[in-house]
């Protein structure tokens, strides 16, 4: 469903994970490899990167949340294996709760699948409207043409 996904405890403003309940957590999973990088603003953080597929990858954002982009589904049960391991949940990035990997893969694929139609009607909708400006244009000039001729006669 969601293109965020976290790793947050139950009133995560007032409960955020550290960074060293985060790093202890992410060295007992063994499919991830941990690394300092730095942000786009030139911090150093601790990144922890799937072994599998070193795209994939974990951080922990300022406010505590155990973070990942567009997961795949090794990405999201090794997020909920560190869940487990913080006494935490896996949240969609409009913070509702997954029960499960099946139930965020369900979930993703339902948005996939609506997002897809519509995004298809909103392709329907531009051809319509260029089709209709492609016959006002083609009215005008034929219009103005027939005008042109009485008037020239």
């Amino acid at each position: 469903m969601s293109f965020h996904i976290y790793v947050a405890r139950d009133g995560f403003k007032s409960n955020p994970i550290s960074t060293s309940d985060w790093m202890d957590a992410a060295r007992q999973c063994p499919k991830l490899d941990l690394s300092d990088e730095f942000n786009r603003s030139g911090v150093r953080i601790s990144v922890a990167k799937l072994k599998s597929n070193r795209r994939q990858h974990l951080s922990l954002d300022p406010h505590g949340l155990i973070h990942a982009q567009d997961p795949t589904q090794e990405l999201v049960e090794v997020m909920f294996e560190l869940a487990g391991l913080l006494n935490a949940g896996v949240y969609s990035e409009k913070l509702t709760r997954f029960q499960s990997v099946d139930d965020w893969r369900d979930r993703t694929n339902s948005y996939r699948m609506q997002r897809g139609r519509q995004l298809a009607e909103a392709r329907k909708r531009r051809r319509r409207r260029m089709a209709m400006y492609i016959a006002v244009i083609a009215s005008s000039v034929v219009l103005g043409g027939i005008i042109g001729g009485r008037n020239a006669g």
